[in-house]
């Protein structure tokens, strides 16, 4: 499964983000990065695919030839390519809401995380609609993981 690994520029907690990846439902099954090349997240993603041997395809924005309009295109190409994405979004993001956007006109499963500030806000699967997680926590102990607090 070739899966999209993206999300804010700005997102830099690489071993929660790590915990966030392993936690996608279909994470197991991929066979391939897709990678847009951005800092944060995007980055992130390259280096989970570093660390477990998995294969990257990149797909570079053209900021010098499309401008402004580089991004959305890039994004577009990456999701009808891919099957599958986790997005991690950190406060507000375009790039990630577009990435969403084309996730779901393209009617493709996705891993969203919604954070704030990186405190964890909500998680949504596939194309379901987000849900408030209350009950849910990142341990900070050395095998971290998502738990339920209930």
């Amino acid at each position: 499964m070739k899966i999209i690994i993206a999300g804010s520029r700005d997102y830099e907690d690489w071993k929660t983000a790590f915990e966030y990846i392993q936690k996608a439902p279909f994470i197991s099954e991929i066979t391939e990065l897709v990678c847009g090349m951005a800092a944060g997240v995007d980055t992130i993603g390259m280096y989970f695919a570093f660390d477990y041997n998995i294969p990257i395809k990149r797909f570079p924005a053209n900021w010098h030839k499309l401008g402004a309009a580089a991004g959305p295109i890039r994004n577009k190409e990456m999701a009808e390519y891919a099957d599958a994405a986790i997005i991690i979004m950190n406060n507000y993001s375009p790039g990630s809401m577009n990435m969403l956007k084309n996730m779901k006109e393209l009617n493709k499963p996705y891993f969203l995380v919604i954070l704030e500030d990186g405190e964890l806000l909500a998680i949504g699967v596939e194309d379901k609609e987000v849900r408030a997680i209350d009950d849910i926590s990142i341990s900070t102990s050395e095998s971290s993981s998502i738990e339920n607090k209930s």
